[in-house]
């Protein structure tokens, strides 16, 4: 199980920020993924790569995938940029939180240096495209000078950085976790609560099923109720049918639960809150101890996750 890009922040709210960007800079930006899959729409797409390129199926193959071409070793050297068989440049600006790359704002094409018409006539008629038609899409395409572009991609990492790294990011992590855990399972009512340092209450933060007056009143000591006890004693909690102590039972708040998993989140080693899921049902498919080692995982994964971001 992995979390992507669109996973910690909405794919159209980023297509905006992109696009305002395109517009400020008057260059081409897209997003990908780590991998290379596209995320958003190209963000004032060159006529260049989407049409004239694409008229032949001869160019259409110099041209194909130089987004995820840009991509190899872009993590040591993406302010190098990508060098297309067209001579054009693409930069692979990645997106951190931290030290965690998420993806990669693409910048390109672009020309460095100057536009040199001459180079193209012998190659472009190979490729069976009228040369008129390329040379009016390729003076479509921002020049830039070295010092410029690299003005333009330090600045983009730069905001991109302050824009990711807010406390949004946690709480979509957390909502993830929450999301996945309540669809795995089939259950009728989940929920994440948080532990506040100050006043060393559990609070619920994200929820399904559960009553909005519930949400915004309940509070938990250490201790109190099951959420509290698995905060105290540090240990996941299952409960099912078969639960028949009666120091457990008596902290139910809703009897009508017949199997609950509860389980502490935490991050270095510190409570940051705990995950319960339930049901009503009485004999639940996924309620059962193989399902709490794939939560677990999925829980491992996401406390990892929010280490690195906080």
């Amino acid at each position: 199980m992995e979390i992507n890009f669109t996973d910690i922040w909405e794919r159209d709210r980023w297509q905006k920020i992109q696009d305002r960007f395109s517009e400020v800079l008057k260059v081409t930006l897209c997003t990908v993924d780590r991998y290379g899959n596209c995320i958003t729409r190209c963000s004032l797409a060159p006529r260049l790569c989407e049409e004239v390129m694409n008229s032949t199926i001869e160019s259409a193959k110099v041209c194909s995938d130089c987004r995820q071409r840009a991509l190899v070793n872009a993590e040591k050297s993406w302010k190098e940029g990508y060098l297309c068989p067209l001579g054009l440049y693409f930069f692979p600006v990645p997106l951190k939180i931290k030290d965690v790359t998420w993806g990669y704002l693409i910048v390109g094409p672009v020309i460095l240096g100057k536009r040199d018409e001459s180079t193209y006539k012998d190659r472009i008629e190979n490729l069976g495209i009228n040369i008129d038609i390329f040379l009016d899409a390729l003076r479509e395409i921002k020049v830039f000078s070295f010092y410029g572009i690299n003005s333009v991609i330090d600045l983009l990492y730069d905001l991109s950085i302050q824009i990711l790294s807010t406390n949004f990011i946690v709480d979509k992590f957390l909502t993830v976790l929450l999301e996945a855990a309540h669809n795995f399972t089939q259950s009728d009512r989940s929920s994440i609560m948080l532990f506040n340092e100050d006043t060393k209450e559990l609070y619920i933060k994200v929820a399904k099923g559960i009553e909005e007056d519930i949400i915004a009143n309940t509070r938990l000591k250490l201790g109190e109720g099951l959420a509290g006890m698995v905060a105290q004693q540090d240990n996941p909690l299952f409960l099912n049918n078969d639960t028949v102590d009666e120091r457990i039972r008596k902290r139910f708040r809703n009897r009508a639960i017949a199997y609950s998993i509860i389980m502490p989140i935490k991050v270095k080693n510190k409570l940051l809150g705990i995950l319960n899921i339930a049901t009503y049902k009485q004999n639940p498919d996924k309620f059962n101890f193989q399902t709490i080692e794939t939560i677990t995982k999925l829980k491992n994964l996401v406390e990892s996750t929010v280490g690195e971001v906080t």
